[in-house]
Parts: C-alpha cells; sequence; structure tokens
C-alpha cells in the first residue's frame, strides 16, 4: 500500500459509468444548444417567424419534460459517484483525502474558470468545484443520513419558493398586458449583449460573455440551483458507496423499479412542470407557481434516476449493451467533450462564426445536436485508442496527482 494517490487505470474503469457520462453530456448538449441559440431571448413574434415555427413548440415542449435539467442532474449524480470512488481509494492507499479532494476541485475550478470566461458562461464546472467542497463533511454520514439530507437539499426549492409567496403575500394581482410587457422589458445593457453575441466579433462577443456570467450566477441564485445539484451529489456518493464504485450493479429488480417510479410518478410530474412553464406562472410568485416548483423537484431528480438505472439495465446485455456501448468513448473523456461543445456551439450561432445566432428553433438546434454528437463518437473512439486521456482530462490529473503523466499508449511517465 502507498501513500501516494494515483490516477485510475483504463482496466479499473466501471463501463456503465463512462457510458452513463457519455448520455448525459449529449443531453445536456440538445438542452444548451437551445440557449446559445438565442432562442430562449426571442420574443415571441420572432419565434413565431422562424421556417420551423410549427415544429418548434412542441420540440421544446417535449424537451422541457425529458431533458431539461435531467442530463446536469445525471452529471451530478455522476460526481458524488466519482467523490465514493475516489474516497475509497484513497481510503485503500493510506491517502490523507480531504486535502487530495481539494486539490482536485481546485483543479476542476481553475478549468471551469477557462471555460466561462474565454468560451461560454453557461458554464456547470465551476459550480460543481464549489459545492463539491461540502462534500468532505458527508464522508462519515451513515446512508440514512445521506438520504435524508439529500430529500433535504431536493425539497428546500419548494420551501423557498413557498416562502417567497408569502412574502409577496399569496401572490401579485393580475397584472395588465401592458404592466406586464413593462416587467419583462429587458434593460438596455441586456440587449448590447445579445446583439454582440449575434453580430460583434470575438472581442465584443466574449466582453459581452463576461456580463453573462453575471446573469449567469443571478440565475443560480435565483433558481435555486445550489441545494438541486448538492441534493444529486449525495444520492451519487450514496449510489456509489452501495458497490456501484466498485463497478457492482444493484440488482435488476431493483432497477426496474426505479425505472418504474420513474415513469409513473417522474414523468407525470415533468409534463405538469413542463405545461405550467409554459403558462409562465413562476414569476412573479404565484400559487401555480408553487405548484410548478413542486413538480420539477419531482419530476426531475425521479426522471433522472430513472435514466441512470435504465442505462444500468441495459448495458447489462444484449441488444442494448451493443447500442449503448459506443459511447463509452465520449464518456471517458466527457470533460473535453464538454467543453468543445461550447466551442463548437459559439461558432456556430455566434456572429465571429456562422452567425445563425436567432435564426434557428429547437427542432434545428436538436438536429445539430445529435450530429454533433454521432461525430463525436468515432472521434473520441480515434482519440482513445492512440492516448490515455482526453487532453483536458490529462492536465486535470497532472494538476490533481502532481506529476507528469503519460499520454501516448506505450509510454512511461517521467519519474517525479
Amino acid at each position: 500500500m502507498s501513500d501516494v494517490p494515483v490516477p485510475v487505470a483504463p482496466t479499473e474503469r466501471v463501463a456503465v459509468l463512462d457510458v452513463l457520462r457519455g448520455v448525459a453530456i449529449f443531453g445536456i448538449l440538445i438542452a444548451n444548444m437551445v440557449v446559445v441559440s438565442g432562442y430562449w431571448f426571442l420574443e415571441e413574434a420572432e419565434r413565431a417567424a422562424l421556417s420551423t415555427a410549427a415544429l418548434d413548440g412542441w420540440v421544446y415542449f417535449f424537451a422541457e419534460i425529458l431533458i431539461e435539467a435531467k442530463f446536469y442532474s445525471i452529471f451530478s449524480l455522476l460526481f458524488g459517484i466519482g467523490f465514493a470512488i475516489q474516497l475509497g481509494r484513497a481510503d485503500a492507499r493510506g491517502v490523507a483525502f480531504p486535502a487530495f479532494f481539494r486539490r482536485r476541485l481546485l483543479g476542476l475550478f481553475l478549468i471551469g474558470a477557462f471555460h466561462a470566461v474565454f468560451l461560454w458562461a453557461g458554464d456547470i464546472l465551476l459550480l460543481y468545484a464549489l459545492l463539491g467542497l461540502l462534500l468532505v463533511p458527508f464522508r462519515q454520514f451513515s446512508d440514512r443520513e445521506l438520504l435524508r439530507a439529500a430529500v433535504v437539499c431536493l425539497v428546500l426549492p419548494i420551501v423557498v419558493y413557498a416562502l417567497m409567496l408569502a412574502a409577496a403575500g399569496g401572490g401579485a394581482p393580475p397584472a395588465t398586458t401592458e404592466a406586464a410587457a413593462a416587467v419583462r422589458e429587458p434593460p438596455e445593457f441586456f440587449r448590447k449583449m445579445l446583439l454582440a453575441f449575434q453580430e460583434g466579433t470575438w472581442f465584443e462577443a466574449w466582453r459581452a460573455n463576461l456580463i453573462y456570467i453575471l446573469g449567469r450566477w443571478a440565475d443560480l441564485f435565483f433558481t435555486v440551483r445550489f441545494p438541486k445539484v448538492f441534493g444529486m451529489f449525495l444520492l451519487g456518493f450514496l449510489v456509489g458507496r452501495s458497490g456501484v464504485a466498485q463497478g457492482i450493479l444493484p440488482a435488476p429488480a431493483l432497477l426496474r423499479r426505479v425505472v418504474a417510479v420513474a415513469l409513473l410518478v417522474g414523468l407525470p410530474a415533468s409534463v405538469l412542470s413542463a405545461w405550467l412553464a409554459e403558462q409562465d406562472v413562476w414569476f412573479p410568485t404565484s400559487p401555480l407557481g408553487l405548484l410548478q416548483t413542486t413538480a420539477a423537484a419531482i419530476g426531475v431528480p425521479l426522471l433522472a434516476l430513472g435514466y441512470s438505472a435504465g442505462v444500468a439495465l441495459l448495458v447489462q446485455g444484449g441488444v442494448g449493451a451493443r447500442l449503448l456501448a459506443p459511447l463509452a468513448a465520449p464518456g471517458r473523456m466527457a470533460l473535453t467533450n464538454y467543453m468543445l461543445h461550447s466551442l463548437i456551439m459559439t461558432f456556430i450561432f455566434y456572429g465571429w462564426g456562422l452567425g445563425w445566432y436567432g435564426r434557428v428553433g429547437p427542432a434545428a438546434t436538436t438536429l445539430l445536436a445529435l450530429a454533433i454528437c454521432a461525430a463525436q463518437v468515432p472521434l473520441s473512439r480515434w482519440w482513445l485508442a492512440r492516448y490515455r486521456y482526453g487532453p483536458v482530462e490529462w492536465l486535470w490529473r497532472q494538476f490533481t496527482y502532481r506529476q507528469r503523466l503519460p499520454l501516448r499508449h506505450g509510454s512511461v511517465a517521467a519519474s517525479r
């Protein structure tokens, strides 16, 4: 046994987790495409003017049900499982885990900062790095305590919204059309930011992105994203500690029950949440907004768990395993592919690239996302046939383990 931490060898990886990472980053890409394309910020008249407008409404609605928030929740679940893997390996080697994990998170924070500042403000890595620090005290919790803490985190957005609603006196009075339009009228700096994305040079878009970072973090606070993510971290830690971190999957019967609950409870809740979102009831606060928040708090984690259990069932053999196996390669280099997505999306939509900003709707962005996913599978396999890690993963590991690691297959690590 050694007290020096070492990275996970390819032969030690848990295949189902790599596949699930591949599924998660592609789902995140589909969701992010709608945002980066500018569709989120178009007026109703501008959306209606798109050639695919009739189809866009349906695609957007079903994406709200099946995709929105579900796949970053899977990624959050995987982060918690990764915490369990790192903790188990550190304990087995006698490594001082808190110091090692903090260094790992510092590396992730630096990568996330680069991503947010120079690629796209919608980065999630910074949030993961900061919230990850809170996981360390939970390593001594029992399974029951972890589950309770996770439930509290996932319920907290409902409590916060209920308090906001009570503070507003039970909901704002109905507003006139003119008043409602005035409330939603974006400020001038926001218009300039969107214009820089649509028509600006790279430097102008970069400068606007710095403003967007502030809006992004304000939105994370406003939508109470922090406990949602951390609750999934805790569930992932619990799942990882149950044996998944060692490659021991839950019994198929249990996985099927999770899928059934996701379909019977999580899916209807997500449908209700998506329908209420279309009615624009969340802000100003209202009783229906509280119902939407509650439906989302139920639907999102249950569908994320259901998707994860479904993947775990499929990879255990048969046709499903053969269909999903190619996703393991992009999952092994998920961090690289995630950052590459931002580069590709901004090139497609921003003015310094192809300039498609505000010109396409969800029907087109979904097809674009699927095309990118289809291309990244063979590209990731090609890369991993020659190299041990994705390039960003390689840099992160070298920072974490404080040693030069071989990148090419067959190369030997430099002595420390």
